[in-house]
Order: C-alpha cells, then structure tokens, then sequence
C-alpha cells in the first residue's frame, strides 16, 4: 500500500482484501471492476482539490494507524493472545 504512505487517495476494486485496506470515502474509493467505476472515482478527485485533499489525509492517517511497525507488533501480539486463550 505505497499509496496511503504517500498520502495519494487509492481507487481500487471492491474486492478480495481491498476493503480491508481502501475505507470508501476516507482514504480513497472502492469501485465496481469496470471501467466507468475507476473514471467515476478520478472524476471526483480531479473535480475537488479539498476532496482531494480529505482523501489525502485519510491516506496517511490510514497508513499510520493500520501499517505501523508497532501497530503491526500489537496486532499480531493480540492475535497471539486470542489464539492462546481459545486453545485453553
């Protein structure tokens, strides 16, 4: 996800791990595996520097929160921590 560390809002399709990484609306969008569903999407982008802009933001406050060197530690500490306590 180079993209979100750049802080460049991300079209990408709404599919497979995609929506785990792309939050509609917030770091960028998630559209249709078609042609008029990536356009659609640039269209916004290019039609509002402030849209734009929120997008951006998005982008790093989403790379910061969820791909973190620490935030990856802790989530993979709790991971751990679950799988433990469901084998007890």
């Amino acid at each position: 996800m180079t993209p979100v560390f750049s802080g460049v809002p991300v079209i990408a399709p709404d599919m497979e791990f995609l929506p785990e990484l792309v939050e509609d609306a917030e770091n960028g969008y998630l559209v249709d595996l078609s042609p008029t569903g990536f356009v659609a999407a640039l269209k916004k982008l290019l039609d509002s520097s402030q849209l734009t802009q929120k997008l951006s933001t998005g982008a790093l406050g989403t790379a910061q929160r969820k791909f973190v060197m620490r935030c990856q530690a802790e989530k993979t500490l709790a991971f751990y921590a679950r799988l433990k306590n469901s084998i007890v």
